[in-house]
């Protein structure tokens, strides 16, 4: 849900302005009853307390997204209906596609304006289809499923854009950023399963693939990297866990 005076709060910035996207970075949260509503952001801090205007540095605002200095949900955001057509924006039939279509919306647009309205509702409903708990195969293929997708897609977007053109170090930062950004929602199931078993199912999901160019080699490889310092994190917390109990014994006795 928006707020009652949303638009009318946006559309004045945007006769000031005149830019191609509008992005708020705080949102109100509250659960399935519309309940407990709270102010929240996953922006990392730095919060703008007027409007301001981002630079034409296409580098800043990508590292911006990447740092979560800048929020992917479109939902967050007012954006002109013609820049929108004109660039070809799509939105994606995976996961994450709010997510894919901001990294086209940063990466065309000439002039973004950050502001501190907030101006949404989010309300969390626990089955819903993007909170439902699901097993670890439908998990797994999921997020992986939408990276794939997601990054070739971003490639195709992104080669014909001029800033990108001879400027391969800009498209794999858009890359590195989709895989950190979507590897952690797998964090949650590697708890649950061996090391081997998880590098079996990243194999089976990726010999879905019907090609094997260099970018599929990159995801793949990039993935690797995630899951080495995922499975670390996981082994990292079971250690302090077990530490934590032997201290409780200890201190019982």
């Amino acid at each position: 849900m928006i707020t009652k005076t949303a638009f009318e709060e946006l559309y004045q910035i945007a006769e000031k302005f005149n830019p191609d996207v509008i992005a708020c970075e705080k949102y109100y949260q509250m659960d399935g009853e519309g309940k407990n509503v709270s102010l929240t952001s996953y922006k990392n801090g730095d919060f703008t307390t007027e409007p301001i205007i981002t630079g034409e540095d296409i580098l800043k605002k990508l590292s911006d997204l990447n740092n979560r200095h800048f929020l992917w949900n479109l939902w967050t955001k007012l954006i002109r209906r013609d820049f929108f057509v004109k660039n070809e924006i799509k939105m994606l039939n995976i996961a994450g596609e709010d997510f894919f279509a901001t990294v086209t919306i940063i990466s065309a647009a000439e002039k973004i304006v950050k502001v501190p309205n907030v101006i949404n509702f989010y309300r969390i409903v626990e089955d819903s289809v993007t909170h439902k708990s699901e097993n670890v195969q439908k998990v797994f293929h999921k997020w992986i499923d939408a990276t794939i997708q997601g990054i070739k897609y971003l490639d195709k977007f992104l080669n014909k854009q001029e800033n990108f053109k001879n400027r391969a170090d800009l498209k794999y930062l858009v890359f590195e950023t989709v895989t950190k950004e979507f590897m952690q929602y797998l964090l949650p199931v590697y708890a649950q399963i061996p090391a081997h078993q998880l590098d079996k199912i990243i194999r089976e999901e990726f010999s879905k693939i019907p090609d094997t160019t260099a970018l599929t080699t990159f995801i793949f490889s990039r993935m690797n990297f995630f899951n080495v310092n995922l499975i670390q994190q996981q082994n990292f917390i079971n250690q302090l866990q077990t530490e934590n109990q032997q201290l409780k014994e200890q201190l019982q006795k």
